[in-house]
């Protein structure tokens, strides 16, 4: 099944806040060549998985790199700079946003932070004042750190965290981290650059669950209990009710309620348990409701951006941009395991209780908001649609190019799962596999501007 364009498929680093600190693993090089000679390489020891991928760096972390020039003969090198720059930039904002500077391939977006690293400079490493001429290989190293909050503009007491690196083929809007080496050799003002970029991962931990639903993942045993049983385990929201047409025959009402596991904050590579409740004095609806290709439950994403920038205060965006749908939700009948060992269930006639999961997957961005930029995300709830029931307000229509969900519940997703929880599935065997991306052909994108 293909994945939705707009995900970021960078391979990020697997990471547990039950380690000690991480080491980083794989050795990336970035190279100028001269007649198919490499004479300057940038290296970067980072977090990603393999050389292959992004390098990458954790919050709170360092990336340690080298600068490393091989001359076949003498040459006048004056200076080597290291510079790490962030940069948002964005086609529809490219004359607005452009920053002058004196480097004419900067000018592709606002840096919004930069620190220089001189490696070597002629000057002051001459003792005859005179321009050095290097041969050989020489090497500099240094690190690469980022602060936990940066301000968007010098001009601009607003301050944000530090965000995730953003860069999606199919959004205009990126937040680009890298190194740029800048090398001045030669009487007559000559340079090089070499650039190479790398990804940012913030590491805020999610809040931990229940103590009951702790302790069911810390004994990889058990049951989660419900919402009666484990009150503080569970958010349950307002029911809503579906009114549809039963196999073309007759009109019917199914009232559903949706409990989502507390706390609303979830690490990468999590299922977020569900437990959907349906109602209705007619049986045969409820029958047919209740099975889990009827159910329609997704993790929906919202980008928004805008040309006037979000306040750090302010969580909910005043307009929604692009919305589309990442993961499915997959339900089946509630059986709990009884006190004498047997399964019980919740229902009765007139009530079906499903358990449901829906996986945080493990390539998505945490939530966050910047300057102009928000990724946020929902759990949404459709109207029950399949063979049998044709619901009597359709969850799109002709003008509607959004699904219009009975329910929107907003989530924040965090990278690190809390100290000693490990969240598990309780799907049952033979269940879909979660982590299979909803189709790009579902997708539902709609860019707006504030």
């Amino acid at each position: 099944m293909p994945a939705p364009a707009y995900l970021d498929f960078e391979e990020l680093p697997d990471y547990s806040p039950s380690e000690s600190v991480p080491t980083p693993r794989a050795e990336h090089v970035f190279s100028l060549f001269q007649k198919k000679q490499k004479w300057a390489s940038l290296y970067m020891l980072s977090y990603a998985k393999s050389s292959s991928s992004l390098p990458m760096l954790l919050q709170g972390l360092e990336l340690p790199c080298r600068v490393e020039l091989d001359l076949s003969k003498p040459t006048q090198i004056r200076k080597v700079t290291a510079t790490v720059e962030v940069a948002i930039s964005s086609v529809e904002w490219a004359g607005e946003m452009a920053t002058t500077t004196e480097d004419a391939s900067r000018a592709n977006g606002r840096i919004f932070y930069a620190k220089e690293h001189v490696l070597w400079d002629s000057n002051s490493n001459s003792d005859t004042g005179q321009r050095a001429s290097l041969q050989g290989r020489h090497t500099w190293s240094f690190n690469v750190s980022l602060p936990k909050e940066v301000s968007f503009s010098d001009k601009s007491k607003d301050v944000y965290p530090t965000p995730p690196s953003f860069t999606e083929p199919s959004v205009p809007v990126n937040i680009d981290y890298r190194v740029r080496v800048s090398i001045k050799h030669g009487w007559m003002g000559g340079k090089s650059s070499l650039l190479g970029r790398f990804g940012y991962l913030p590491l805020d931990i999610a809040d931990p669950p229940s103590p009951l639903r702790t302790m069911v993942y810390q004994e990889a045993s058990g049951y989660l209990l419900g919402p009666d049983a484990d009150p503080e385990g569970w958010q349950i929201l307002p029911s809503v009710t579906t009114k549809g047409t039963l196999f073309s025959v007759r009109m019917t009402e199914i009232k559903a309620t949706l409990a989502i596991a507390k706390p609303l904050c979830y690490s990468l590579n999590t299922p977020i348990p569900l437990i959907l409740t349906l109602e209705s004095s007619d049986r045969q609806a409820l029958d047919v409701v209740s099975q889990p290709s009827m159910i329609h439950l997704h993790l929906a994403r919202t980008l928004s951006y805008r040309r006037n920038p979000i306040q750090p205060t302010n969580d909910t965006p005043r307009h929604t941009d692009a919305v589309g749908p990442v993961t499915a939700a997959y339900f089946w009948p509630e059986a709990p395991p009884g006190i004498d060992g047997e399964h019980s269930s919740g229902d009765s006639p007139n009530k079906r209780v499903l358990r449901g999961e829906v996986l945080v997957h493990r390539i998505l961005k945490p939530s966050f908001t910047f300057a102009r930029l928000t990724v946020q995300y929902q759990l949404d709830f459709f109207a029950f649609e399949g063979p049998g029931f044709v619901p009597a307000v359709p969850s799109s229509s002709a003008n509607a190019l959004i699904p219009i969900p009975l329910i929107s519940q907003p989530i924040k997703v965090v990278a690190r799962r809390p100290p000693g929880v490990l969240a598990r599935s309780f799907a049952p065997p033979g269940s879909p596999d979660l982590s299979i991306l909803v189709a790009s052909t579902q997708q539902r994108n709609i860019i707006l501007f504030a």
